[in-house]
């Protein structure tokens, strides 16, 4: 559940109208996204500590209190959205746990070791940081200076391309997400969670331009590209970093299943 909202968490197609004297100075960036053949185009607003993200012709978005941990997801095309905090979505998932332990009582006695087993090295990996290193490998991205960090972790490894200086400020945004990345930590989200914002938990070494990420599920594996292609100096309207007037709030539980009905 924290992995689907924290990072595969969906944003939405929203025109932003031109800077308003409520509007608040930030930035936005605009990356490609690859992974197992999907392709698409995200965009990421910042302003007033708050991370907005987007992809082109998805109807939803997200919106990040990077400070509080409080996440707003909203559906432009069914006018809903649903608001949680890092201590609602860790209650969820404890709860998940219990109910997957309720059922494995009914299950056989080998194949419940197995899974209890599982489910014991999973909650002790995730209390282990990420193991962040510096390759010293440099390259350039979108035109920037950065640098190759890696990292590995529970639920995957990865690199990032991080750059030290761009041309728009990303000192506060830096600032706030290690603010969130601590919250996190706090809450009980683990390292996985981090694994899955690993651009977040980097911010401390700079601002990442590219990053590659394999998330092991089981068995399997996904490999996802994320690449810079600018970032540029922008007025955000505080309209767009709230959920809009009129839509109807809803349950996490709700949005979730509206999520899962066809369109």
């Amino acid at each position: 559940m924290l992995r689907y909202t924290l990072a595969a968490a969906v944003t939405a197609g929203l025109l932003l109208p031109a800077p308003s004297a409520m509007a608040a100075k930030g930035w936005h960036a605009v990356q490609s996204q690859s992974s197992n053949k999907n392709a698409r185009t995200a965009h990421l607003y910042y302003a007033d500590h708050k991370l907005m993200m987007r992809s082109d012709g998805d109807p939803n978005r997200m919106i990040i209190n990077l400070p509080t941990g409080l996440m707003t997801m909203i559906d432009e095309s069914r006018k809903v959205y649903t608001q949680a905090t890092l201590q609602e979505l860790m209650a969820m998932r404890n709860q998940m746990k219990e109910q997957m332990k309720a059922r494995m009582a009914q299950m056989p006695a080998e194949l419940r070791a197995n899974i209890e087993k599982m489910m014991k090295e999973q909650e002790e990996a995730e209390k282990k940081p990420l193991k962040i290193k510096s390759t010293g490998q440099k390259d350039k991205v979108a035109g920037h200076a950065c640098g190759y960090y890696t990292w590995t972790g529970p639920e995957g490894e990865g690199k990032s391309c991080i750059a030290k200086k761009l041309p728009v400020s990303t000192k506060a945004f830096q600032a706030d997400a290690i603010k969130l990345v601590k919250a996190m930590k706090k809450a009980g989200a683990g390292s996985a969670a981090a694994t899955n914002l690993v651009e977040l938990q980097l911010a401390e070494h700079g601002f990442p331009l590219k990053t590659v990420r394999t998330l092991k599920m089981g068995p399997q594996s996904m490999e996802t590209t994320v690449t810079l292609q600018k970032i540029e100096a922008a007025d955000v309207p505080a309209a767009d970093m709230a959920a809009p007037k009129g839509f109807k709030k809803a349950t996490f539980q709700d949005f979730m299943q509206i999520q899962a009905a066809p369109r």
